[in-house]
């Protein structure tokens, strides 16, 4: 199966919801898929399914945000992906292209 989301933050249900909110709304305004885990859910199985269609993601979860000089706990990498952005072009069919933070930053 063609995986199809190229870039996931995965919530886990035990975070304030203030700071869900927050990384919800930024990562939805820059194209960022959010799937939140729901409570007393079996994450192993949850992961294993959407390892199917999502190629990278990383689990934020209460802990990574105890220690606000942490961010979000995640040290990017210069080929990682920063952002992605969309367009319909002028086929009119959606698609996207994922900018690196080594070209955001130049």
């Amino acid at each position: 199966m063609k995986k199809n989301i190229d870039v996931a933050f995965i919530l886990k249900s035990d975070m304030d919801i203030e700071v869900a909110t927050k990384i919800i709304k930024h990562a939805w305004l820059n194209g960022i898929c959010i799937i939140v885990f729901p409570p007393n859910s079996n994450s192993k199985k949850l992961e294993q399914e959407l390892k199917k269609y999502i190629t990278n993601y990383m689990y934020i979860d209460k802990a990574d945000f105890e220690d606000s000089s942490s961010g979000i706990g995640y040290h990017w990498q210069e080929n990682d992906v920063a952002f992605i952005l969309y367009s319909s072009g002028s086929t009119g069919k959606p698609k996207a292209i994922c900018h690196s933070y080594a070209i955001a930053l130049t």
